[in-house]
């Protein structure tokens, strides 16, 4: 690990499973992510055949980037987002997820009931539904003043915090995301053993530096890359104008001209 800075080191070193970086190195792994998801969907028949970390998907007008996505055996698909720090209008942010899956998801000319069920879960380090629970799901219903009833459309957001320890198995598994060592509980054995290799051996320590490392450099591309993308709006010129004024280096433009044309 010398070929890494002592801030990266630290910063791997202090890594839980709440912190986006681990998670996906952790989640991509099938075994664990399926004994995540049935715990927390309370679901044991759930199968995972994919899951793809850092997944880029286009909407008509937005793309996003995900923290996980999972396909399922069923033909459904879950997105996990993991969230620290502040509120980020939670709420929007999960439909704008869910809508996103369903575009992509839904190949042109499909039937409506045909359409996949998506399910995002949304585990946060703060209560970001709101409500003192450990676990609560949000469905479409239909209500007027006397009434309210579920609607069954395929979309599901369910929000997990661990900031509500209610003593149920749900807490048990998100209080795990908030520790920053290795770890051994029998009831979560394939994850116990994925954080285990990441915090507890040479190779998996490695790893997780490499990760580090390499989004430090994919955030600090995306902030030159929206400083070029301000140059341009504030001044009206094109990208290879912008990038000449910020004397970004040569053999970078075509990388940073690709980002912002992406966008």
């Amino acid at each position: 690990m010398a070929k890494y800075s002592k801030e990266v080191i630290e910063t791997a070193k202090g890594l839980r499973l709440i912190d986006d970086t681990l998670f996906r190195l952790v989640a991509e792994d099938i075994p664990a992510c399926q004994e995540m998801l049935r715990e927390l969907l309370d679901d044991n028949r759930i199968e995972v055949i994919k899951a793809t970390p850092q997944r880029k998907l286009g909407g008509l007008n937005r793309n996003i980037i995900v923290d996980l996505l999972c396909k399922t055996s069923d033909g459904g698909y879950i997105n996990v987002e993991v969230q620290t720090g502040d509120q980020h209008d939670d709420f929007r942010r999960t439909r704008l997820h869910a809508s996103v899956i369903t575009t992509q998801k839904t190949p042109k000319g499909t039937e409506s009931a045909e359409v996949p069920d998506v399910t995002v879960l949304y585990i946060s380090e703060y209560d970001a539904a709101g409500r003192n629970k450990t676990v609560i799901r949000e469905r479409h219903c239909l209500f007027d003043e006397d009434d309210r009833i579920e609607v069954s459309d395929g979309e599901t957001i369910i929000y997990a915090t661990t900031a509500v320890n209610d003593g149920s198995s749900h807490a048990k598994l998100l209080q795990l995301f908030l520790r920053d060592d290795a770890f051994e509980d029998k009831d979560y054995p394939a994850i116990s053993a994925r954080v285990g290799y990441f915090k507890g051996t040479e190779e998996g320590r490695e790893d997780m530096c490499k990760a580090v490392d390499e989004l430090s450099k994919k955030r600090e591309q995306s902030a030159i890359a929206e400083a070029i993308k301000n140059v341009m709006e504030a001044f009206g010129v094109s990208v290879d104008k912008a990038m000449e004024s910020l004397k970004i280096p040569s053999d970078q433009r075509s990388m940073y001209a690709g980002m912002i044309n992406s966008k």
